[in-house]
């Protein structure tokens, strides 16, 4: 199941004995950098609009990066998938939006002082999670400084 899943997410659908390694030298590039995983997902999800670019910018330093996603690419060409097919599917797979543990302590404290309007925009948003509306970027934001750490439990 994981494989089939981590698969889905890089977009892979024929199944090779060295898949796992490059999942995990993923996680582990993504670990060592701080990168964020859904930012970084959905940029390889996008790979067909604007190359790998999006997918470097999720990292500091661009050359371990640029190093596993030439493996990556070598890895899918020994795929069958048409590239945009490929993408279509990831995108299907890889949300956009997520919620984010400062996201929802930002509405419980709007929400505490009586206003739901920011309880209500993100049910909104999170009804089209792989949505890629414009102008919600900010949505997509890695934890502000202050939010490091933070952690909320769902009775929270």
């Amino acid at each position: 199941e994981y494989s089939l899943h981590m698969r889905a997410k890089l977009g892979l659908v024929e199944s090779e004995a060295g898949d796992t390694e490059l999942f995990n030298e993923l996680f582990a590039l993504m670990k060592s950098q701080e990168a964020d995983y859904t930012n970084t997902f959905r940029a390889l999800s996008n790979v067909d609009k604007v190359g790998s670019e999006d997918f470097l910018a999720q990292f500091a330093e661009t050359s371990p990066a640029l190093a596993w996603f030439d493996n990556y690419e070598k890895r899918l060409e020994r795929e069958s998938s048409e590239v945009g097919l490929r993408c279509l599917t990831m995108r299907a797979t890889n949300p956009k939006y997520i919620l984010r543990n400062y996201m929802a302590q930002h509405a419980i404290d709007m929400a505490n002082q009586g206003d739901y309007s920011e309880v209500k925009r993100l049910r909104l948003l999170l009804e089209a999670p792989f949505s890629d509306e414009s102008g919600l970027e900010k949505d997509t934001h890695p934890a502000p400084d202050w939010a490091q750490g933070l952690a909320l439990s769902c009775s929270s």
